[in-house]
This record gives C-alpha cells, sequence and structure tokens, in this order.
C-alpha cells in the first residue's frame, strides 16, 4: 500500500515540476527589473514626469509579478520537499515492516523448531 502511495506521490511531484516556476524564470524576471531600472533612470534626466510614471506603473507591475513568481518558486519548493519527506517516510515504514516481517517469521520457525524438539523428547517413541 505505501509503495503504491510513493506511486503517487511521484506523479504528483512530476505535475507539480512541470506546472511550477523554473528558477531561470525567476532569474530572467530580477534581469527585467534591473534593465528597467536602469532605462527609468536614463529617461529620468531628460523626462522626470515620463519617468515617475513608468515607475508607478511598468515598474511596478513589473515587481509585482517577479514577487509573484518568487512566491510561486518558494511554494512548489516547499510542495516538492513535503512530497519528498512523504514519500522517504513511507519507504522506511515499508523498510521496517520488512525487517519486522522477516524477525517475526524467523521467531515461529525458531519456535516451530523448539516444540518439534521437546515434542520429541517428550515422546516415547523419541
Amino acid at each position: 500500500m505505501l509503495d503504491v502511495d510513493n506511486g503517487v506521490l511521484n506523479q504528483q511531484e512530476r505535475a507539480l515540476w512541470t506546472r511550477s516556476v523554473h528558477p531561470r524564470v525567476a532569474a530572467i524576471a530580477a534581469r527585467i527589473d534591473e534593465l528597467l531600472e536602469d532605462r527609468i533612470t536614463a529617461i529620468a534626466v531628460a523626462q522626470p514626469a515620463a519617468a515617475t510614471r513608468l515607475r508607478n506603473e511598468v515598474l511596478y507591475a513589473t515587481r509585482s509579478r517577479r514577487r509573484d513568481l518568487l512566491l510561486q518558486l518558494a511554494v512548489a519548493t516547499q510542495g516538492y520537499a513535503a512530497l519528498r519527506r512523504i514519500e522517504q517516510s513511507n519507504l522506511e515504514l515499508v523498510w521496517l515492516m520488512r525487517a519486522t516481517t522477516t524477525t517475526t517469521v524467523t521467531a515461529m520457525r525458531t519456535a516451530m523448531l523448539a516444540a518439534h524438539a521437546v515434542s520429541r523428547r517428550s515422546s516415547p517413541h523419541g
């Protein structure tokens, strides 16, 4: 059952990765922000009113979108880490259950052998 859960988790991981923002997109947004800031600063020398308008509209919108991208990236990263942790916990439980089963089976075999040996000793034909 836990193996099936891990398969589902792997599918969710892949879906999250394909839908999430790639770190390069956030880096491109940062570069666009820098270039806009530089260009608006250059425009401010000759046209201060235009530069103010560009800062208030274009740069604000760019930075808002960049924040959104960074937030999406952070949420996707946390989601990915949570899925990995759940998967690891499931694997540890599977390993523990296998070890417990092996130990239990071995103990039962030993008990059966001991019971058989005791019954042969106590038997008048043994």
